[in-house]
């Protein structure tokens, strides 16, 4: 589910059905067994904090039909704090008897550095900065954009599902979503990734059908340091102070590795 370089330079790759964090390549191998909340259930999203993880398990209240989102419990695991902080989970959607996520739906995202955690829930455009304690150190906010859903946004969302689907499929797909309740705004922004400096990467929201592939960098204080813009089908997944290293995926969706170079615009 996740993999990442922490721990002084150390490979740590997560196992979300066994619960257990790995270090890559250790001999013997080492790993910590990763249940929340005394020993419950496996952490959706795990990250290293400090010398532990930080993990968020999503709760789901009982399924009733139509869009629902129940409660996030954001742990601090093996960091020395027991705490553990209820954020609003991730939007999911019922029609009996599936349950999966909400088209356009919002979901509780995080990440870490060092000793500090950013966590977001897509509400609105701002994200909380945590000690490795669960201690709240600051909120970052900026300017929204208009998010609110269209309905040449959901036509886009029918048609990308009818593309990528047998074509018979297309009259079931339509009938499918024809009074689907879609959420009246899209998320406020993606993904959240820490570079190796200790800035924080927000992703930009994408209308559906929309191409671009931007994202925000917050500087540790808060400052909003600029944007950049990655290729299309880039899914970046390290940070340094130069380069950007990740998955790039073709026409065919096979998978590449990319490693770019950042190219920063200097001041006048």
């Amino acid at each position: 589910d996740w993999i990442g370089v922490c721990r002084e330079d150390r490979l740590l790759a997560y196992d979300l059905r066994l619960g257990r964090v790995t270090e890559v390549g250790s001999d013997p191998p080492v790993t910590w067994s990763i249940r929340g909340d005394g020993g419950g259930s496996a952490p959706q999203q795990v990250q290293c904090l400090g010398e532990g993880f930080v993990g968020i398990t999503r709760v789901l209240p009982a399924p009733t039909p139509g869009p629902m989102r129940g409660v996030a419990k954001l742990e601090f695991l093996g960091t020395g704090s027991d705490l553990v902080k209820e954020v609003p989970g991730d939007e999911r959607y019922f029609r009996p008897p599936n349950l999966g996520p909400r088209p356009m739906g919002r979901r509780t995202v995080i990440a870490s550095s060092g000793e500090l955690v950013a966590l977001g829930t897509q509400d609105t455009p701002e994200v909380s900065f945590y000690d490795d304690r669960g201690v709240l150190q600051r909120v970052v906010r900026w300017t929204g954009e208009d998010l609110d859903v269209r309905d040449d946004d959901i036509e886009a969302y029918v048609e990308t599902l009818i593309e990528n689907a047998p074509q018979e499929r297309a009259p079931t797909i339509r009938g499918l979503y024809r009074d689907h309740e879609f959420p009246a705004a899209l998320p406020a922004f993606g993904r959240l990734i820490f570079d190796q400096t200790g800035n924080l990467w927000v992703e930009r929201t994408r209308r559906p059908g929309q191409s671009g592939n931007s994202w925000r960098v917050i500087a540790p204080s808060g400052a909003l340091l600029g944007s950049v813009a990655l290729p299309e089908q880039f899914d970046p997944m390290y940070i340094s102070d130069t380069h950007v290293a990740g998955v790039w995926r073709d026409e065919l969706d096979v998978e590449y590795v990319w490693v770019l170079e950042i190219r920063k615009e200097q001041p006048d």
